[in-house]
């Protein structure tokens, strides 16, 4: 038990006489004094608030203390005869994917498709990247609407064999921004996710990729973009 005396600068013990732990002897032990217990009032003051932000943090525990469950060997690009107006881009995980790892990688081709679709990747018109850092960033509108515009014109299915994948895409301009848009995702993926043995642009054979399966076919999938 502690007793906060009106005169007191400090917290006083109850068992010691006033005038030995008061700094003010012309204090009197008369004055009012509060008693109150430290265990009590700390638990009267948390209790509102600890609960719910037990409940947060159990509900968040995933997301905020997510275990990586890639790869940490790094994900290899190659190029192979690769045209931006119509190829495939091969992948080979190291295992054949989850349903949630599919989903995933269905999720980030189709936001890379639309930010494509929509002209987010014109190496064109990027001011604010090509800006001294020791500037206020500015931008000139002008000058982004006068530039060539870009755009993804189109892109097929994801089909999965076993470990292998594969899509089609037409993305138009050679715009190579792009493509290290699309590796700087998978390579991430590849890391803390699922992991991707190797990415490959171009080309119309791929490891033992197997033509004309349909979904009736044991290991083979088909995922809309």
């Amino acid at each position: 038990m502690l007793i906060l005396h009106a005169c007191a600068p400090f917290v006083q013990a109850s068992g010691l006489p006033f005038l030995l732990n008061s700094r003010h002897s012309h204090c009197f032990a008369s004055f009012p004094t509060i008693k109150l217990r430290l265990r009590t009032y700390a638990q009267f003051k948390a209790s509102p608030f600890a609960p719910k932000m037990e409940e947060r943090l159990r509900r968040k525990r995933n997301k905020i203390l997510h275990t990586k469950t890639g790869s940490a060997t790094p994900m290899k690009v190659t190029f192979n005869k690769f045209n931006f107006s119509n190829s495939y881009i091969w992948f080979e995980f190291y295992n054949a994917p989850l349903e949630k790892d599919v989903s995933l990688l269905c999720d980030s081709i189709r936001a890379w498709h639309i930010v494509g679709r929509l002209g987010g990747c014109n190496s064109m018109n990027m001011q604010l990247s090509q800006s001294p850092l020791e500037k206020r960033p500015s931008y000139d509108a002008i000058q982004g609407a006068n530039v060539t515009p870009t755009t993804f014109y189109n892109i097929g299915d994801l089909e999965i064999q076993q470990n292998l994948a594969r899509i089609w895409v037409d993305i138009g301009t050679g715009e190579s921004l792009i493509l290290d848009l699309l590796i700087n995702a998978l390579t991430q993926i590849s890391s803390d996710f699922v992991g991707i043995k190797q990415v490959v642009f171009g080309g119309s054979e791929f490891e033992n990729w197997k033509e004309n399966m349909t979904s009736e076919d044991a290991g083979f999938s088909v995922h809309k973009i």
